[in-house]
């Protein structure tokens, strides 16, 4: 009886109810929790407009079943696909036997991490440029092969918003004599970008080494000239900051400290789809220090993981957050400080970092509508920006 009166409840609710239920959730959740209960969920979820696919992280059955039940079902509807080749097996390639890239005509959002060369040229040229969407192709390769090989993919699609190619092992063999030009051509159009860490430090303790984690991610929003929202109450950053530190000694107190620095002396304006000079830029009034909430550890401790400001808050106007001004450009810096007690971080030594990857505009609305379709693809908390 009480079962009963659940599920009537449950089916009750508004169809509306699930769309936004559906818009936090991988579509292969959506398939196995809800298209099986009865028509009317299966019929609501293929009539959802769009589609998000994530295949990281999947068992062998649920990648086939992905491939085999789902992807025909909404392939209309897939406006952003992720793969990702795992060591054991060959996710990219297998995929692309079963789907040719044409066969997703909405498809604005390409994601291929740890492609193979073999995969790589198995995507025709003919199969992108047939996708009028496409504003965003993204492939890190895990092994090293000629940068020669995409050339002609960049020159073939010149709507791409960019496509960016990333090797964390033999981006130096990349550049080659006879490329550099054509590279250079390419950088300056905002199409084509090799993007190392690029971590700018001032060296206390030079064996310290702190890396920007979902540099990956960073890096696509830096091609677009990344823009963070500020409000009356806070905003989060999207993407988070979150890094992980070597070279600490494990024994020894430190404290881990985030400011947002201004860069440059210019604010700004956004017209013509490109960023102008405006204007001096306003006085940084309020500098504030974001101290991180695990507060004084050992260096042990800090390096054990991943450190993540997921709470950190920009504004324009609320005395508990960082205080920013919209339409100017900043960059977040990182202060590693050695000290046992806060009352003392004014004579504490201090390691600074800061990243060229971090760099952003404030902005009370986004003003790039390719920013925008960023953020909604990638931020699965963008619920604000659905079906913009």
């Amino acid at each position: 009886m009480i079962q009963r009166s659940m599920s009537t409840q449950f089916e009750d609710f508004a169809n509306e109810v699930f769309y936004d239920v559906f818009d936090y959730m991988d579509t292969y959740d959506i398939f196995n929790s809800f298209g099986d209960i009865n028509k009317r969920f299966y019929k609501l979820i293929l009539s959802k407009s769009k589609f998000h696919c994530k295949l990281f992280d999947k068992s062998l059955s649920k990648f086939l079943f992905y491939c085999e039940n789902v992807i025909p079902l909404i392939k209309d509807q897939l406006v952003s696909l992720k793969i990702e080749r795992v060591k054991e097996r060959d996710d990219i390639g297998t995929f692309l036997i079963y789907y040719q890239l044409q066969m997703f005509p909405r498809l604005s959002s390409l994601t291929l991490k740890n492609i193979s060369e073999y995969s790589l040229k198995s995507i025709k040229i003919d199969q992108l440029v047939s996708l009028k969407h496409l504003s965003i192709v993204f492939f890190a390769s895990s092994g090293s092969f000629s940068i020669k090989n995409l050339f002609n993919m960049i020159s073939t699609l010149p709507h791409l918003k960019p496509l960016i190619f990333t090797d964390h092992y033999t981006v130096d063999e990349f550049i080659v004599d006879s490329d550099v030009q054509r590279l250079e051509k390419f950088n300056s159009d905002g199409l084509f970008q090799l993007f190392p860490s690029n971590i700018k430090r001032q060296e206390i303790n030079s064996k310290i080494e702190v890396r920007l984690e979902e540099i990956d991610l960073w890096n696509i929003f830096k091609v677009l000239e990344t823009e963070m929202i500020i409000t009356r109450t806070g905003r989060r950053l999207f993407p988070t900051f979150a890094v992980t530190i070597t070279g600490l000694e494990p024994n020894i107190n430190y404290m881990l400290l985030l400011d947002i620095v201004p860069v440059g002396d210019n604010q700004y304006i956004y017209e013509d789809s490109k960023w102008h000079i405006a204007g001096k830029a306003m006085p940084h009034s309020f500098k504030r220090y974001y101290v991180h909430s695990n507060g004084v550890q050992m260096g042990l401790q800090w390096m054990k993981d991943c450190v993540q400001f997921n709470k950190v808050k920009i504004t324009n106007h609320s005395r508990e957050h960082i205080i920013l001004n919209s339409m100017h450009p900043y960059q977040i810096s990182l202060h590693i400080v050695e000290t046992s007690d806060i009352g003392s971080i004014t004579s504490a030594k201090y390691n600074t970092f800061t990243f060229d990857e971090t760099v952003f505009m404030a902005v009370t609305s986004y003003k790039n509508p390719d920013v925008t379709h960023a953020k909604i693809c990638y931020n699965p908390f963008a619920m604000a920006l659905r079906g913009i």
